[in-house]
């Protein structure tokens, strides 16, 4: 009878090892865009980190969230993340919460001569606005 890995197997996933390095993340990869990430499972915090840690060449990472988080809530994701210790130091990763994307609305999804097809307007977090916080755009 088969059964599917559990969370815990996912330990013995191949660990990234420089001696062995992927083209990609050493010379190519410049963005990344992360969405409905939710921050609190180790598997989705474990691969945003992935690409903080080891993409060389990356300037841009986006993470968008699907509900709104507390201010302090990033602080704690971008040592989480491990921020400090980025493979590209000139990286902007910037956090957005309240954008819970079903891509329902997106009608671009099959077009793939745009940079993003993906890509949704922002109009910013409700909650964030209600509470006179910003738009809920944040640095980490």
């Amino acid at each position: 009878q088969f059964q599917s890995p559990s969370y815990k197997d996912m330990n013995n996933v191949r660990k990234y090892d420089p001696l062995d390095p992927i083209e990609c993340l050493e010379l190519h990869l410049k963005k990344v865009v992360l969405k409905n990430y939710d921050g609190t499972r180790d598997s989705s915090i474990n691969f945003a980190k992935f690409f903080v840690l080891n993409a060389k060449v990356l300037k841009e990472m986006k993470i968008t969230l699907p509900y709104h988080r507390q201010h302090g809530w990033f602080a704690n994701q971008s040592s989480l993340l491990r921020v400090r210790n980025r493979a590209s130091p000139d990286a902007r990763i910037e956090m957005r919460c309240g954008t819970k994307d079903d891509f329902t609305h997106n009608k671009h999804t099959h077009d793939l001569s745009m940079d993003d097809p993906f890509d949704l307007p922002y109009g910013g977090c409700y909650m964030c606005k209600e509470k006179g916080l910003g738009d809920g755009v944040y640095q980490v």
